[in-house]
């Protein structure tokens, strides 16, 4: 327990860029496929990619993210986050119902938020 209180710099580099990636693969799929109405499949990448970029978010502040249970309540307590991160997140799956497009348009936004927020970190 008292190895884990100290997060080490290359984890959070690792996990960083790692899932930076998947959220970025997820949202690649997303897009591919809008025009098929498959709105099961594309809801299952917006998930994975929200995912990604939570644990994104916790490793850039330097908090483990033990599961997705109340991950994304947790992030709008962290320093560095996109502002309004709850809101934009459960818009997106607001939206899935309503406007494939603007979903993705939204999940994409969101992923450069994220992006810009630890490009600092490079």
């Amino acid at each position: 327990k008292k190895r884990a209180e100290d997060y080490p710099p290359a984890l959070q580099k690792s996990l960083i860029d790692f899932f930076m990636f998947e959220a970025g693969f997820s949202l690649m799929f997303v897009k591919s496929n809008l025009n098929s109405e498959d709105k099961y499949y594309i809801a299952g990448h917006l998930f994975r990619a929200i995912s990604c970029l939570n644990q994104v978010l916790f490793a850039f502040n330097n908090v483990y993210c033990i599961n997705e249970k109340k991950a994304v309540k947790m992030i709008e307590t962290f320093e560095h986050k996109p502002e309004n991160y709850v809101h934009k997140v459960n818009r997106i799956f607001e939206l899935l119902g309503f406007s494939l497009v603007e979903c993705c348009d939204m999940a994409e936004q969101l992923y450069n938020e994220v992006k810009q927020i630890t490009s600092q970190f490079d």
